[in-house]
């Protein structure tokens, strides 16, 4: 009978404690934890560095989808509600971070860019156009690419956003973000400062591992997919000597691959780097005939293997040291 009575009562002592085991959607509810929210990857992972277990951190577009014109659905809208903040890109990146407001009055907008030395009048001066080449086309993670129909202010404009790949900018971002968390939250912000602080620490000693490896390269001169790694390469003293396309999105006409072919050959190029939120079929054909190495470079991430803002940026200073 004793044997029984304490079978008994562990199931029930199980039951109980697996009952106060809560799902990860009840989880974000639970305490008293304040909610902010990021609208790129990248972003994402800083604000969660800095955050650490004390706020919750919501990231609004999933990997592989077009950060450009991405359109928040209302489901997105009411998992936003409780957000105190939204941590944007800005310099026309996520523009569409305005349409928010008015959803989500109680929630500070806090663009980035303002923090930052922004490159332009470098960038290509072009209008944006995706229309017939890849419309509604699926990338790898079956997110649609919407065909974008709309007028790239920012490449219009000539002004570079992509400024979150140059390590020394994310230690900005970084700094700024525990400034903004403090200011929701300040009976942490101890904590925010700390964690900001460690993280500026491991960025800084793998900053310098990552130099070394870029340092060794024979040749330090680029073909990227389109014009997002201009702050990387300056970071690292890389140099883009041409892009695929002539500008995010759209397909490069026959005389525009002539006058890359020329460059490459000119620049003694040996690979050319595609972007896994883009379409690539065209670029493998160029590589193809061309005989070039195709590699990957990832200004988002977010996937396997590119899961933390470090992760991100060691995978695309191996891809540029492996095409050497």
């Amino acid at each position: 009978f004793s044997h029984v009575f304490i079978v008994g009562v562990l199931f029930a002592v199980g039951v109980i404690f697996s009952g106060c085991t809560a799902s990860p959607i009840s989880d974000q509810n639970n305490g008293d934890k304040k909610q902010v929210a990021a609208t790129i990857f990248p972003l994402y992972s800083l604000v969660e560095e800095v955050a650490g277990d004390t706020v919750e951190v919501v990231q609004i577009v999933p990997p592989g989808a077009s950060p450009h014109f991405f359109d928040p659905k209302p489901s997105l809208i009411r998992e936003l509600q409780g957000s105190e903040a939204i941590f944007s890109i800005g310099a026309d990146f996520d523009i569409w971070t305005e349409s928010l407001t008015e959803s989500l009055p109680n929630a500070k907008m806090i663009p980035l860019d303002q923090y930052v030395a922004l490159r332009t009048g470098e960038v290509h001066n072009h209008v944006h156009n995706d229309h017939d080449e890849h419309e509604h086309n699926e990338d790898e993670h079956g997110h649609d690419d919407h065909g974008d129909e709309h007028q790239d202010e920012h490449e219009e404009e000539g002004i570079d956003p992509h400024y979150w790949l140059s390590p020394e900018n994310a230690e900005i971002m970084v700094e700024q973000i525990a400034q903004e968390l403090s200011a929701i939250d300040p009976e942490n912000s101890e904590v925010f400062t700390q964690n900001a602080q460690e993280f500026i620490t491991e960025l800084n000693q793998e900053n310098s591992g990552w130099t070394v490896q870029i340092n060794t390269l024979p040749n330090k001169e680029i073909v990227t997919f389109h014009d997002a790694f201009a702050y990387f390469a300056d970071h690292f003293g890389l140099e883009v000597v041409a892009t695929f396309e002539p500008f995010a999105g759209q397909e490069p006409t026959a005389q525009y691959l002539a006058e890359l072919k020329e460059e490459i050959e000119k620049h003694n190029i040996r690979g050319v780097y595609l972007e896994p939120q883009m379409p690539k079929s065209v670029i493998e054909q160029f590589a193809k005939d061309n005989n070039l190495s195709v590699g990957v470079l990832d200004p988002i991430g977010g996937v396997d293997g590119r899961m933390s803002y470090i992760e991100l940026i060691e995978y695309n200073i191996q891809a540029v040291t492996r095409a050497q």
